[in-house]
């Protein structure tokens, strides 16, 4: 019991330490133009379906100097044949290309070689970006000299669909984790739909060597090289003129695919604090599972201790939620809160277990990550 409730203790404290980190990193502010060169680098595959809503939202850019590198990783649709009607029409700097190899770092690392911009920004080819979104970017690398990469916020599309608005206040709560982390100088992870750095930066890391025989993790890795090499470099664009906005998986097995892709690159960072942060949590949300054996055969002093954890822990983590989710442009009803807390401890440690394998499906290929 003893056990139990540290572990509780930890996580509400966690949670509260976390919130804070998140009302403290504010929107950066706003100065004169920046002068400074982007691409924007989008490397796609069998996207026809939200590719041309991508291009036109990066059609309406306030910024100017820029160029937009679209890099097909072998498309078996459409894709391609898309985005060259829709440049014949579009006054936009962009150019078409075919990746060097097969894989999003692959085609990521073919835009960036093509790219003349100082600033590498990117996206994916099923997003929708703000006006601002290229100019929020260059901005921060302007008024920041220091900075060498930034991580920017992703928003899922709002639906009616219950299993939809779930799947929002779980990704709601990475996207809060992810800032706060960066605000506390402990980076965990970052979103690839949303996240740029200097050309220059890229190039004396040696890119993707290193983790290039694993699919994904372009984003990830990278950061972390980052926090290696210059561990005040790496900043968050808490800004609301800069959300990314994105699709939730279609359907259960999407969500698991892609939950499962994620975590499945875990066992492979070498921090020991991510490491331990991660056990931490499966341990956690396995006592959550049991939580109710323990609240039906314990004694009432035992109910009234576990009652009092289990309050802490909703309060805890609906307070943080709800700024994350005003700040996405959500409204985060206590309903739809407590269904997915009540499915999170399932979902955390189901998983985990199937992660283990490390074997998903990604973009009608499939793979299997090895160290």
């Amino acid at each position: 019991m003893v056990a139990v409730v540290v572990f509780y203790l930890i996580y509400i404290a966690s949670v509260l330490v976390v919130a804070r980190a998140w009302r403290r990193s504010g929107p950066p502010e706003k100065r004169k133009r920046p002068e400074l060169a982007v691409s924007v680098v989008v490397a796609f595959r069998n996207e026809e379906n939200r590719l041309e809503g991508l291009l036109e939202s990066l059609e309406k850019q306030t910024y100017e100097d820029w160029e937009l590198l679209l890099v097909d990783d072998h498309s078996t649709d459409a894709s391609a044949e898309l985005a060259q009607c829709f440049f014949k029409k579009s006054p936009m700097k962009a150019r078409l290309l075919t990746s060097w190899g097969e894989g999003k770092k692959k085609a990521v690392e073919t835009g960036i070689r093509e790219a003349k911009g100082e600033i590498v920004l990117l996206t994916d080819g099923d997003c929708r970006v703000p006006e601002q979104w290229v100019e929020r970017h260059a901005a921060s690398y302007a008024e920041n000299p220091g900075l060498q990469l930034l991580a920017g916020p992703v928003r899922f599309e709002s639906s009616d669909s219950v299993f939809k608005q779930m799947l929002l206040v779980e990704f709601a709560s990475l996207i809060g984790v992810s800032a706060a982390a960066i605000g506390l100088r402990r980076p965990v992870m970052a979103n690839g739909a949303n996240l740029s750095y200097r050309r220059s930066l890229f190039h004396e890391l040696d890119g993707f060597e290193g983790n290039e025989h694993i699919a994904s993790g372009d984003d990830e890795f990278m950061m972390k090289k980052v926090m290696k090499n210059y561990p005040n470099g790496i900043f968050y664009l808490k800004d609301s003129s800069a959300i990314v906005t994105t699709y939730p998986p279609g359907n259960l097995k999407a969500f698991v695919e892609q939950r499962v892709r994620w975590a499945s690159k875990w066992k492979l960072h070498s921090w020991s604090i991510n490491a331990l942060a991660s056990v931490f949590l499966f341990i956690f949300h396995l006592i959550n599972l049991l939580w109710p054996v323990g609240l039906l055969l314990g004694s009432r002093w035992v109910q009234a201790v576990l009652l009092f954890l289990m309050v802490g822990r909703l309060g805890a983590e609906y307070c943080f939620l709800r700024r994350v989710c005003s700040f996405l442009g959500y409204r985060l009803g206590f309903g739809i809160f407590a269904r997915t807390a009540a499915a999170y401890s399932f979902y955390v440690v189901g998983i985990a277990v199937k992660a283990f394998s490390a074997k998903y499906q990604w973009k009608g290929r499939s793979y299997k990550t090895k160290r």
